[in-house]
This record gives structure tokens, sequence and C-alpha cells, in this order.
């Protein structure tokens, strides 16, 4: 049983662990790249690209959860659409799981009675 709501649900647990992971597991006042598979695999010099599209992306992001929107601009510009997406993919999946249980009619139920 545990193992199928792990597997309906694998696309918002990764987005959660995703935004815990940023939230509490990044240091977004770091300057230095930190892991990058586009310099790591030496894209850089094959691209002719200064440096990784999404360097600084999850720095940006981790920064907008901390409040601190200006360094998360000068992280990366996109950061902090990108946690206003996820988030709202986030909501999606779970309005979707809540639509989806048995017995949902649109509306919660009535404790009082």
């Amino acid at each position: 049983m545990a193992v199928k709501w792990i597997r309906q649900n694998l696309e918002l647990l990764i987005w959660v662990g995703a935004i815990l992971w940023l939230a509490f597991g990044v240091d977004y006042h770091a300057t230095a790249a930190g892991f990058c598979p586009f310099r790591m695999l030496g894209l850089e010099a094959l691209t002719g690209l200064e440096a990784c599209p999404g360097c600084g992306l999850g720095r940006s992001i981790a920064a907008a959860l901390h409040g601190e929107f200006k360094l998360s601009w000068q992280h990366h510009w996109i950061g902090i659409p990108a946690l206003l997406i996820i988030c709202s993919r986030i909501v999606t999946l779970i309005r979707t799981q809540i639509k989806n249980q048995p017995g949902y009619d649109g509306y919660l139920p009535d404790e009082s009675a």
C-alpha cells in the first residue's frame, strides 16, 4: 500500500523534497559555483558560453525562500519565477490528490454533525 502511494505521489514528493532541500540545505550566500554538470562535463568549452545557463538557480530559489529577493535576483533572474511555478505545481498536485479521493464531492466533510 505504501509503495502504491509513493508511486502515485512521486512527483509531489520530489518537488516538496527539492523545496525543503533548497530551504534548509543550500548556502545561498555562497558565491562559488556549486554542483554544475555543465561545467563538470566541460560543456563550457564546447558551447563557448562563459557560464552555465543554470548556475546560481538553486541559490536564487534558496534566497527567495528566505525572503532575500534582491540576493535571489543577483544569483539568477529566473529563480523567483521558477519558485512560483514549482509552488503552483505542488498546489496543483495536492488538489488533484484531494479530488481523486473516494467519496470526494467537492466539499469538505461537516464535522459538526
